[in-house]
């Protein structure tokens, strides 16, 4: 993910990796956090893939500065993963949270999109879930219970994802097209 968290970053203007850092040390870090190695790391793994490309910036008496920017190879990598649904549940909490977040720098109808895209999958797991609660029904009483416990929290998931829908729809109605 963090790979996917820097193109984000990238894609709203060039940085410097101390300019990626202090990005986590911020409100990002709240979804994903990233010390200094594994930043240049994943910017190195950018730069590998075609993802991103760095100029050597000189700062006057200063050292030089590296300074990235996503390629258009990036920028389509980028949008492909922040409008794909996080496959687990257990992801919402993390991976999820993060596409939005930079779903929402972008534009707040790009990240509407992303809220409705994961609703249709917690919607299709608690399907699944709810079918194999009924049949394990009074013949595994853990395994139920278990399968129970997943429901609630896939119940949550759906409340929270209903309510970032209605958190964006009034933004985009009060901000106007």
């Amino acid at each position: 993910m963090l790979e996917y968290v820097i193109l984000g970053l990238l894609l709203e203007k060039p940085r410097h990796a101390y300019d990626l850092l202090a990005e986590f040390k911020g409100s990002l870090g709240q979804v994903c956090g990233a010390t200094h190695s594994r930043v240049y790391g994943a910017v190195r793994s950018l730069e590998k893939r075609g993802w991103a490309v760095s100029e050597t910036v000189p700062q006057g008496n200063r050292p030089p500065r590296k300074v990235f920017r996503i390629t258009t190879e990036g920028r389509d990598e980028f949008l492909r993963w922040v409008q794909t649904p996080v496959p687990a549940r257990r992801e919402i909490r993390d991976d999820f949270l993060g596409r939005l977040m930079l779903a929402q720098n972008l534009h707040d109808h790009l990240a509407l999109s992303v809220v409705e895209e994961q609703r249709k999958v917690c919607q299709s797991q608690l399907s699944e879930l709810e079918a194999s609660a009924q049949a394990v029904e009074g013949s595994r009483f853990f395994k139920g219970l278990a399968l129970r416990a997943t429901i609630m929290h896939t119940l949550a998931d759906l409340a929270f994802l209903d309510w970032c829908e209605e958190q964006l729809r009034e933004r985009l109605t009060s901000s106007g097209p």
